[in-house]
């Protein structure tokens, strides 16, 4: 059990130290990442395409996305990315922005409803809508802009919560001891 303990730490502290360098790549060079993503995608995206034709070749149904027609859109889609890289830079926070002034508006409505119940709690939820709805309309009026202020936010949260991650293996290793008894 020990034994095994620690090779299971070893691999948390090696696996943060890898999510830690990614996540200062993230931040130090957001649109070399973004690029890097595109590709990724692309690629994922043709690969399952190809394997979707493959196997849409050998079992036939006849529904609108079977293999074979789910296949050429991931194709068609990958193909799309690999010209236009740039594209799903500016549909993801474009996307992102949208639900952002979706999911605003509806809290709007409801603080506006509490408005009129007299709750005071009302003027919070109210700013903090707005604030949720001007967030949105940025991200969907500067796009790339905005996909490198979020690509470098996760690079910071992969970085914390990496280091957070290595001290809570080392703490855990230092009282292996103990764990060991009580699993035992």
């Amino acid at each position: 059990m020990k034994k095994s303990m620690n090779h299971t730490l070893w691999i948390s502290i090696i696996s943060s130290i890898i999510f830690i360098l990614l996540g200062i790549v993230l931040v130090s060079h957001p649109e070399t990442s973004l690029n890097v993503i595109s590709y990724t995608v692309c690629i994922l995206l043709v690969g399952n395409g190809i394997y979707q034709l493959i196997m849409g070749y050998h079992n036939i149904t006849l529904s609108l996305l079977d293999g074979f027609s789910g296949g050429l859109l991931s194709i068609i889609l990958g193909i799309l990315i690999l010209t236009k890289p740039l594209a799903l830079t500016l549909i993801i926070p474009m996307a992102i922005g949208l639900w952002f002034i979706i999911s605003s508006s509806y809290k709007l409505r409801i603080a506006i409803a509490l408005r009129t119940m007299k709750e005071s709690i009302w003027i919070i939820l109210f700013i903090m809508a707005l604030l949720m709805m001007l967030c949105g309309i940025v991200l969907l009026f500067n796009p790339v802009s905005g996909l490198i202020a979020i690509t470098r936010m996760i690079g910071i949260l992969m970085i914390i919560y990496s280091l957070i991650d290595i001290v809570e293996a080392l703490m855990i290793k230092r009282n292996i001891n103990l764990l060991d008894s009580f699993f035992h």
